[in-house]
């Protein structure tokens, strides 16, 4: 059998969150992404951190003026995910475990990938990303339970074998096995 290995270049279905119909609100149903965990409590989906839409929705996010999460440069669009604990504006944060799922990934057989995840968390929120759908010897494939007072970038590294693969990125409040 021939061996051959190649670096692919795949997308993330609303990978960058930029494809929201909805320029100011929050917007609950991110194309490309599907909810994988209910909280009754969790105020979550797409918001625009610019700094005049965000003045003007904060409260609908159940955020504060002074939290607004911005973008981690100027290279990068005014849309994130937020999945926020707080049950008002005013509120405390309450216990609340949610979590988004992205659409599946299919990786090639004999290739290497590399996921790049940008996260942010606040008011010591912790937060959990998963690869999931990988053959079961492949360890390492979640960051859990982190803090990230800043922007920080987290990576999976990916080698294939012989077959192909179907994975699926999920990005968590909380732990997606501590309900």
């Amino acid at each position: 059998a021939e061996s051959k290995t190649s670096f692919e270049n795949i997308s993330v279905s609303n990978g960058d969150f930029n494809s929201s119909p909805n320029s100011s609100t929050l917007d609950s149903n991110p194309t490309g992404w599907s909810l994988i965990k209910e909280s009754s409590t969790a105020k979550s989906g797409i918001i625009n951190v610019n700094d005049s839409k965000f003045k003007s929705n904060y409260s609908s996010y159940f955020l504060n003026a002074d939290e607004n999460p911005s973008k981690m440069n100027v290279d990068y669009d005014d849309k994130i995910l937020m999945i926020n604990a707080r049950n008002s504006t005013t509120g405390s944060e309450v216990p609340a475990v949610q979590g988004y799922k992205s659409e599946s990934i299919t990786l090639e057989p004999y290739s290497y990938y590399t996921f790049s995840i940008l996260t942010k968390t606040i008011n010591n929120a912790k937060a959990s990303i998963y690869l999931t759908g990988l053959d079961e010897e492949v360890t390492n494939v979640s960051f859990e339970s982190f803090e990230a007072e800043v922007w920080t970038e987290y990576e999976f590294f990916i080698s294939t074998g012989t077959t192909k693969e179907t994975v699926n990125i999920e990005l968590w409040l909380g732990k997606k096995e501590n309900t």
